[in-house]
């Protein structure tokens, strides 16, 4: 998807999708906008057209709050900002994901690429599997699968289509084995963090369990705030610090 610059009421306005980002809209937009386009040249919408779908969504989100920020009306307009912020910096998150999954899957061989096509074409109906598991160890893959809110690790409808990309991978390929790694921002102690990231990762495996994957084929794992990056007072990237990944692989971990 190609980027229109286009004028609106005298202002330069960057179109992504159906949002445009305003030339006054604050860097973590603007930034999102670029990873996206990034993206998207590369053919990510291809491999991994849901996170594209939901990096998208979350910059049209982060744009709307930004436009009602500035709204006379608005109450909290320092809090829609923030939240826009929050959404622009998920989005990015996605996006840059996307990216990097897209130059994994590129660098494979044609038999590698089969055991991704589940990602792409779901079955038209039981008899018809996307793929046989093949036997050579395919190159491991890391996806970010779950972002969380700040002390929270329930698994919601929100998270669900990330998530049933992953069942259906899982699903349609025995052979290959999830290993689920929980994060927490640096905030609170380390005991806390270290639950915490703990249950966001249990919760998703719960998920995967609950729509018949083997526990056999799960690990769970959890690195508190081990592998935080975001300082404790930016509240934006510390959404990218609260995440579970996911290892994929046909060897068991």
């Amino acid at each position: 998807m190609k980027s229109l610059i286009s004028l609106v009421a005298g202002a330069t306005m960057l179109t992504v999708g159906c949002a445009t980002v305003p030339d006054d809209a604050p860097q973590e937009l603007h930034s999102a906008k670029s990873s996206i386009d990034a993206a998207n040249e590369a053919d990510a919408d291809d491999y991994v057209p849901k996170t594209m779908d939901a990096a998208e969504d979350k910059l049209d989100n982060a744009v709307s709050l930004f436009k009602d920020s500035k709204d006379e009306d608005t109450d909290n307009p320092a809090g829609k900002l923030d939240e826009s912020k929050k959404e622009a910096v998920t989005a990015k998150a996605m996006a840059d994901n996307a990216l990097a999954l897209t130059a994994d899957v590129k660098g494979w061989d044609g038999t590698d690429l089969a055991a991704w096509a589940a990602l792409k074409n779901p079955p038209v109906s039981p008899e018809q599997p996307i793929v046989a598991a093949t036997p050579q160890e395919l190159p491991e893959l890391t996806k970010t699968v779950a972002f969380f809110e700040t002390n929270q690790a329930n698994v919601d409808q929100s998270l669900a289509p990330e998530l049933d990309t992953l069942v259906q991978l899982l699903q349609q390929n025995e052979g290959i084995y999830v290993s689920l790694i929980g994060y927490a921002d640096r905030r609170g102690s380390a005991e806390h963090n270290d639950a915490l990231s703990a249950s966001r990762a249990e919760n998703v495996a719960a998920y995967l369990r609950s729509q018949g994957i083997a526990e056999a084929r799960i690990k769970v794992e959890s690195k508190g705030a081990t592998a935080a990056t975001a300082p404790a007072g930016n509240e934006a990237h510390l959404q990218l610090d609260r995440r579970v990944d996911a290892e994929i692989g046909n060897v068991a971990h």
